[in-house]
Formats: structure tokens, C-alpha cells, sequence
């Protein structure tokens, strides 16, 4: 009678283990799929991004249609260079100098081909029109990061 007890126990325990292990897996499947789906959808935001920029550019400088295809194509290559962040949370901050000085190189080199699209006018104002983005972007990070302490 103990062995019947002892084999029905052993089935019961197996059988609470298939289930948690099917569990585990579908967990994992969902994680991985909404994992996905955010990447999906950072890059339709960046794809959304480019668009506004070109319609701000477009609108500060007057672009011609030619001159918004070719920022076009310069950002999009930009933006295809992109190097993906660290996950949040993940601990690998790695060397942020390092990744700030290249951003910054990239960044330098797309406006150096945006401007050898422009008229010696819009090189001005787009030079201005930059300026203004970063103060207004310094100003945001200033006061999130006062918010913070």
C-alpha cells in the first residue's frame, strides 16, 4: 500500500512540474513578444520623429522638395547608424563619454552633409534654427533632472 502511495505522489509531483514548466515557457514566449513589440514601436516613433524634423526643417528653411529628400536620406542614414541603447535597468551604463563623444561625431558629420545641401541663407538659419532645439532641450533635461533630487 506504501508503494501505491508513493507512486501516485510521484505522479501528482510530476505532473505539478509539466504545468509549471509549460508556465515558465509561455512566460518567457510573452516577455519576448512584448519585448518586441516596444522595439516595433520605437522604431515606427523614430520613423515618426524623422518625419517632424524634416516638416520643422522644411517650414524654418524653406526647403525645396529635392532638399527635404536629400535630409531625408541623410538623417534616415543617421539614424540606420544608430548604435541601440543598453536596455534600462540592464547595469551595463558602459563608457557614456565614449558613447556621448561618437553621438556627438555623428551627429557633427550629418549636419556638415545637411549643410552642403543648403544655400549659404539656410546654413544660417539652420545653424540658428539648431541652436534653439539644443537650448530647448537643455532646458527640459534641466529641469527633470532638478526634479529629481
Amino acid at each position: 500500500m506504501s508503494s501505491l502511495l508513493k507512486k501516485t505522489a510521484r505522479r501528482r509531483t510530476s505532473a505539478v512540474l509539466r504545468r509549471l514548466g509549460a508556465l515558465a515557457v509561455l512566460f518567457i514566449a510573452l516577455v519576448g513578444v512584448s519585448q518586441s513589440a516596444e522595439a516595433q514601436q520605437r522604431r515606427a516613433d523614430r520613423g515618426d520623429q524623422l518625419e517632424h524634423q524634416i516638416e520643422q526643417l522644411t517650414e524654418a528653411l524653406d526647403l525645396s522638395d529635392a532638399q527635404a529628400s536629400e535630409i531625408r536620406a541623410i538623417l534616415q542614414a543617421q539614424a540606420a547608424n544608430r548604435p541601440e541603447r543598453p536596455p534600462r535597468g540592464s547595469g551595463d551604463s558602459g563608457d557614456r563619454e565614449a558613447r556621448r563623444a561618437e553621438m556627438e561625431a555623428r551627429r557633427a558629420e550629418a549636419d556638415r552633409q545637411i549643410e552642403a545641401v543648403l544655400s549659404p541663407d539656410q546654413v544660417e538659419r539652420y545653424r540658428a534654427h539648431r541652436e534653439s532645439q539644443q537650448g530647448s532641450r537643455g532646458r527640459r533635461g534641466g529641469r527633470r533632472g532638478d526634479d529629481r533630487r
